[in-house]
């Protein structure tokens, strides 16, 4: 009956470890979540840069410029506010 008991004990303890591996595990997904979310697809897909990285982009000078992921948003959305209603495609269309 001793053996039950301890038995029982040890798994008690066992399973309050496990459930407290899992949450923990679980709350470390949910605060990593947003970071995911962020990323812009055509930013990721097409200029190949992700949030904390740098992409080195032609200038138009023969040289390259240097722009972070943050810039590269913000430059995307001030095409859509201010450019996109002529250049739909992106392009140069006159």
């Amino acid at each position: 009956m001793w053996i039950n008991q301890w038995i029982n004990q040890r798994m008690g303890r066992l399973r309050d470890v496990l459930l407290s591996l899992v949450l923990i595990m679980a709350l470390g997904v949910a605060i990593d979540l947003p970071a995911w979310a962020v990323t812009d697809p055509y930013v990721a897909q097409y200029l190949k840069v992700l949030p904390g990285q740098q992409a080195e982009l032609n200038d138009g000078h023969g040289g390259t410029k240097s722009f972070s992921y943050d810039e590269l948003l913000a430059g995307k959305d001030r095409f859509g506010s201010t450019c996109l209603s002529c250049h739909v495609g992106g392009g140069d269309d006159r």
